[in-house]
């Protein structure tokens, strides 16, 4: 592995860490909406503790990521045509599983723990789904699903190991 090859890999998982902590960020109005936050604690001491225990969380995801994944064998897809392959699917997907969310919530989860609760405005919803698309899928996918791989595969290639050493 080259060097430059190592510094652009660092560079990504550090524009992921920085977008980790705007994705954490962006939850902020959508809590002072629901008031969810006890009046004893100020929005600002929260946005600070939450921005320490943010960047130390996903610090750590994408630096073990960082250090694993080129130990194990895998690598990110290549994209010929970004419409056909990622949005096009992506937007009809999305558009299908929230009108089956929608008419759900309408016709079977009538009266839940929240209906009582005036809802959030729309670009706070919006604004707090980037914590959902982002640091959900650098935890899970990244750091999560990378670590069980190359537990995984550690532990296969040690059985496998042992094994053949004892025939």
């Amino acid at each position: 592995m080259t060097e430059a090859h190592t510094e652009y890999s660092k560079k990504q998982f550090l524009f992921l860490w920085f977008f980790c902590l705007i994705g954490s960020w962006s939850l902020f109005p959508y809590i002072y909406y629901l008031e969810i936050l006890p009046p004893s604690i100020s929005i600002l001491n929260a946005f600070f503790m939450s921005s320490i225990q943010t960047a130390i969380l996903f610090g750590v995801a994408c630096y073990v990521s960082y250090k694993i994944l080129p130990k194990t064998d895998l690598h990110t897809f290549i994209v010929k045509n970004i419409f056909k392959q990622i949005l096009f699917p992506g937007v009809i997907s999305g558009l299908f599983v929230s009108l089956i969310i929608f008419s759900l919530d309408k016709t079977v989860f009538l009266k839940t723990l929240f209906s009582e609760i005036h809802p959030p405005p729309f670009w706070a919803g919006a604004l707090a789904s980037i914590y959902s698309a982002v640091n959900e899928e650098v935890l899970v996918r990244l750091f999560l699903f990378t670590f069980i791989y190359f537990v995984f595969r550690k532990f296969i290639s040690y059985t496998l190991y042992i094994n053949l050493s004892l025939k």
